[in-house]
């Protein structure tokens, strides 16, 4: 995004925004500018696996810093009073205001500011041809966000719904960290999701997007929250850089906002032919879906902090994901038993499905690929893929199971997978968008085979999902979630894994509760374009079948994302972790397949409907050394071979 600074003494001419109103919106200083946002979980957004909990686990009478909620910016004072800062898109170049007469005071009207300021015609026309909701809060899009979506082509009888779409009468919309990821009701009664700068550190993040359920996962509309607007007899609006799409929308191949109802009518469905029939039936919304979601906001928002104490010494339980090579066992000591029966054998059920670009565990021989020639579907200006970053833990690690052809193999595994710069380290492929990629799969990749390199038409999934890809799929599981009902699927998933057990409740609870009652099932796949590799219940859980399932590393950890490394950790601990150790091939349609049943959820899953960055693999001193071995029904304890 490119982010400056325009003069509002060139939009409002008589007197817009003196210091009073600036002071009163509760602005910072206008040199502040905002940092650039990160389209991550989305990714929903989400998802990743977690922020935050340790120390609230392990002592339920911790106290949880949240002072930073409450730090006061400086003043706006003096001449600067008058200087907002704009976003807009690097394709969106925005247009300098020119000005526009204030109604009163220190307030503007909505007309005013829009009909008297380049860019923001679009606006301007809207605001005369249609009747105005009430609002509190407004989001305004420039003439090239307007024009991005192709809005003149939408049908003229849309435009007061459409309008709709960009204000909410709520009252109790702030941006704070609390309210990451938060749902906004806007005035047509559908709702949009505020989503975080994952740039910034987990304490001081605070929302800079607004998404609607049609936006882009990878482009997510941007505003700045310390720019607000005072509007007379009004709220406050903010301008953003893309228009907001709800779910009655979509954006098209060119880029353009299209009515799903207009397009549903243009396409003749027969019935017998079945295609369109079932693909429209598979994301259908009828009266048992919708409902009253009763696990929305139940995700404590417990931050992230810092791995070691002011000491250095480790001041955070165990995390993940770790290395689940057979015989790895971590340095940080654990008495913390994890779930080695089926998550379903002891009252646990999912509550949400999302995937990670590459895979955040390692595992030797399987998900370990560093070499850029053989790990999947590289672009040659993207440069060398890293997986990993640095990491110097034990690879090479055996446990007394395996056999002499095994512990021959493992000898011959590469002693650390660690990238050779900077640069390297951050190379991001074109399509997964500006994520972090974790290891890959090179054990099946072949560039030579078309399954691994044909195009897949995704109907349902974002766009960015690419056949080739591994993808390490995570199935979170709570006893706490709202099993077999319609509020069982959540995004964020932590409001699915503490849908029914109010924070009173969870902080009476000792660590092995929560490790009994919360785990994840984790697998890795390479997407091919093949029927033969086809699953069509991917969305229920895991895949246990043949080899599927068959060599399981289990241990405890917490929940991952990009948001946590090995020096900012998740508090979120101690969960079950139950990781499958082999690569597996998947067809495209598969995934797709568990989007569209995503997509039928109650809940909006939107924000993970791609694939999210992946955590670097967890160093030694921050893995426990409570592995447990599962083959062929056995259980092996790694920690007796000592």
């Amino acid at each position: 995004m490119k982010i400056y600074q325009a003069t509002l003494a060139a939009v409002v001419a008589a007197a817009a925004l003196s210091t009073t109103v600036v002071q009163a919106l509760g602005l910072p200083a206008v040199t502040d500018t905002l940092g650039e946002g990160g389209a991550d979980e989305a990714t929903a957004v989400t998802d990743t696996l977690g922020e935050g909990g340790a120390d609230v686990l392990l002592d339920p009478d911790a106290d949880v810093d949240t002072s930073f909620l409450n730090e006061d910016e400086d003043a706006v004072s003096g001449d600067d009073a008058d200087t907002v800062t704009i976003l807009a898109d690097e394709t969106l170049e925005l247009p300098s205001p020119t000005g526009a007469s204030v109604d009163e005071g220190d307030c503007t009207t909505i007309e005013a500011l829009a009909c008297g300021t380049d860019g923001f015609s679009s606006v301007c026309t809207l605001v005369k041809e249609q009747t105005f909701p009430d609002f509190t809060i407004g989001w305004a899009p420039t003439d090239a966000a307007f024009s991005k979506a192709k809005f003149s082509e939408l049908p003229e009888d849309l435009y007061a719904d459409f309008l709709a779409f960009h204000f909410t009468n709520q009252a109790d919309v702030v941006f704070t960290q609390d309210t990451c990821s938060k749902q906004v009701e806007m005035t047509n009664g559908l709702k949009a999701r505020l989503v975080c700068d994952k740039t910034e550190v987990s304490t001081r993040r605070v929302p800079i997007y607004l998404k609607g359920a049609g936006n882009s996962n990878i482009d997510l509309p941007e505003f700045n929250p310390d720019a607000g607007i005072a509007i007379c007899d009004g709220g406050t609006i903010y301008i953003i850089d893309h228009v907001l799409v709800s779910k009655d929308y979509f954006i098209n191949e060119d880029g353009g906002v299209v009515s799903i109802e207009d397009a549903r009518e243009e396409v003749v469905v027969n019935v017998n032919d079945g295609k369109d029939y079932f693909k429209e039936l598979l994301i259908a919304t009828t009266s048992v879906v919708t409902g009253v979601n009763t696990c929305e906001g139940m995700n404590p928002q417990f931050p992230n902090v810092d791995c070691l104490g002011e000491d250095g010494v480790v001041d955070v339980s165990e995390q993940a994901g770790q290395n689940v090579t057979k015989g790895y066992i971590g340095g940080m000591d654990s008495e913390i038993i994890p779930i080695t029966d089926s998550y379903y054998k002891v009252g646990l059920c999912p509550v949400n499905v999302h995937w990670h670009a590459g895979a955040e565990h390692y595992s030797a021989g399987e998900f370990d690929c560093l070499d850029h020639d053989k790990c999947g579907p590289y672009h040659a200006d993207e440069g060398h893929h890293s997986s990993s970053e640095e990491y110097s833990g034990d690879l090479n690690a055996t446990d007394d199971s395996m056999s002499e052809e095994d512990v021959a193999a493992d000898e011959e595994m590469p002693t650390a997978p660690v990238a050779s710069s900077d640069d390297s380290r951050r190379a991001r492929r074109n399509l997964e968008g500006d994520v972090r990629v974790g290891f890959q799969c090179g054990n099946l990749y072949d560039a030579d085979d078309e399954k691994f390199t044909t195009p897949y038409d995704w109907q349902f999934c974002d766009k960015s999902m690419e056949v080739g890809q591994t993808y390490e799929v995570h199935w979170p599981h709570s006893s706490a979630g709202a099993c077999g009902t319609p509020n069982q699927y959540q995004t964020p998933f932590k409001d699915g894994v503490f849908c029914n057990l109010p924070i009173e409740a969870f902080q009476t609870l000792t660590p092995q509760d929560i490790a009994s009652n919360v785990g994840v099932q984790s697998q890795t796949y390479v997407v091919v374009n093949d029927e033969n590799y086809y699953y069509g219940n991917l969305f229920g859980g895991m895949i246990v079948e043949g080899e599927f399932g068959s060599d399981m590393a289990i241990y405890t950890g917490s929940t991952t994302g990009t948001a946590v490394n090995n020096e900012i950790c998740s508090q979120y601990t101690p969960i079950t972790w139950q990781v499958d150790r082999k690569c597996h091939m998947i067809s495209a349609s598969s995934f797709d397949k568990m989007c569209a049943d995503m997509m039928a959820q109650r809940d909006d899953m939107t924000d993970d409907l791609y694939a999210h960055g992946a955590r670097e693999l967890v160093s030694d001193f921050l893995s426990s050394n409570n592995q447990v071995r599962k083959l062929e029904g056995e259980h092996k304890n790694l920690r007796s071979r000592n």
